[in-house]
């Protein structure tokens, strides 16, 4: 993730991170999950010196998941897209 990091304030406008759950669950416990991963992703980019006003957290929880991976293990996860 610290590379990430270096990366993102090297050369990009702004980067937004997506948060996903697996199908286990509730929607709303799962969109509160995948919030969370994104807060926690942005968090780290933060700390390693992103600026915070480049970053948008998006959570779909388990919604769109299928677009992730079909595995649980795959769909628990925060990505980190870059927009030059």
């Amino acid at each position: 993730m610290k590379d990430t990091a270096e990366k993102i304030k090297e050369g990009y406008k702004e980067v937004i991170v997506v948060g996903f759950a697996d199908r286990r669950g509730g929607s709303r416990y799962n969109f509160n999950l995948s919030m969370w991963r994104a807060q926690m992703t942005a968090s780290h980019l933060v700390r390693h010196g992103v600026d915070a006003n480049r970053i948008r957290i998006v959570a779909y929880g388990k919604e769109l998941v299928d677009l992730i991976g079909s595995q649980p293990n795959q769909q628990r996860v925060a990505v980190v897209y870059r927009i030059k």
